[in-house]
């Protein structure tokens, strides 16, 4: 077989010489996802998506590559045993559960990992164990795929910003290394900041983050960034319904939960997720009170359990 070379080699050793101009990330992954919906319509799973495996072409065109683990969308899982201390950094908070709690194989990753890697132009959790990658995965993220943006919908995205922000013609095509700043946390607070008081369901979200997290100079305040998930919750911000209902359940949940947060508890308790321990009368009832509010996942949770 033939294949085209890449003169510049694949995208992690593109972004460890250089920075990549935003208009052009954009692009990149426009057309990686461009790349996995083909094998999609071929009933082919790339099962290993990393910058390490997307190579770029002269003309900065990128191309996916390293098809070792693909498999076709019916066919058994490559055994990937010997791959899991590394590629655990872009697996599926629901796969890496299974993963590493059990002997099951490995399925997909997600691309949100790949985007995340390009944006900031590093492996995602360097330096951490699996252990700790495993911890803050499923602490933190949703386990439930259907829960996440759906991949019509970020093609979609991705095609709008590369419509509103294009590669421009006497735009540089690569920057020097190391010119920009992916950590910008006191620039982003004080923009935050001034969205949140403008009443900014997304900003509050993210005020609320940092201040859980302490990214801003190790400033922490979880029962402030409870109140701010709340607020964002009111505004149907789902990830920040979530939030809200993880940090009332840290916190005994001493306040009244919304309807959403509900939701969340009761799928939180019923199925012992996020290191909880299972309690599936306790998550019933929360799942029961937001049906009885017409919550929509509620009703359908509990008709899958047949509850």
């Amino acid at each position: 077989m033939i294949f085209e070379w890449a003169e510049h080699g694949n995208l992690k050793e593109v972004y460890d010489k250089f920075d990549i101009p935003w208009t052009r990330k954009i692009r990149i992954a426009r057309d990686v996802l461009l790349g996995l919906l083909f094998l999609r319509t071929v009933n082919i799973f790339h099962h290993d998506v990393r910058c390490e495996n997307v190579f770029v072409l002269n003309d900065l065109s990128v191309k996916l590559g390293n098809f070792e683990s693909a498999r076709e969308v019916n066919g058994i899982s490559t055994n990937l045993t010997k791959l899991a201390p590394y590629i655990i950094r872009w697996m599926a908070s629901e796969l890496i559960k299974k993963y590493t709690r059990s002997q099951g194989k490995h399925e997909n990753k997600i691309f949100g990992m790949l985007l995340w890697e390009l944006g900031y132009e590093k492996l995602p959790y360097e330096g951490w164990s699996i252990e700790r990658i495993s911890d803050h995965v499923l602490n933190a993220w949703r386990h439930q795929p259907e829960l996440r943006v759906t991949i019509p919908t970020l093609r979609q995205r991705l095609d709008e910003l590369s419509r509103e922000f294009p590669i421009l013609f006497d735009s540089p095509p690569l920057l020097r290394n190391k010119i920009l700043d992916f950590e910008d946390y006191d620039g982003a607070w004080e923009c935050f900041n001034q969205n949140a008081e403008l009443n900014n369901p997304l900003a509050k979200f993210w005020l609320g983050y940092y201040l859980l997290y302490g990214h801003y100079h190790e400033q922490k305040d979880p029962i402030k960034a409870r109140q701010l998930f709340k607020e964002a919750d009111e505004h149907n911000h789902s990830e920040a319904q979530c939030r809200y209902a993880v940090s009332l359940l840290t916190a005994g949940n001493s306040e009244n939960p919304s309807i959403d947060a509900m939701y969340y508890l009761g799928d939180i308790y019923v199925g012992g997720k996020l290191r909880v321990k299972k309690d599936e009368e306790r998550g019933l009832n929360y799942l029961r009170v937001a049906a009885s509010n017409q919550n929509e996942r509620a009703i359908a949770l509990l008709a899958k359990l047949g509850k």
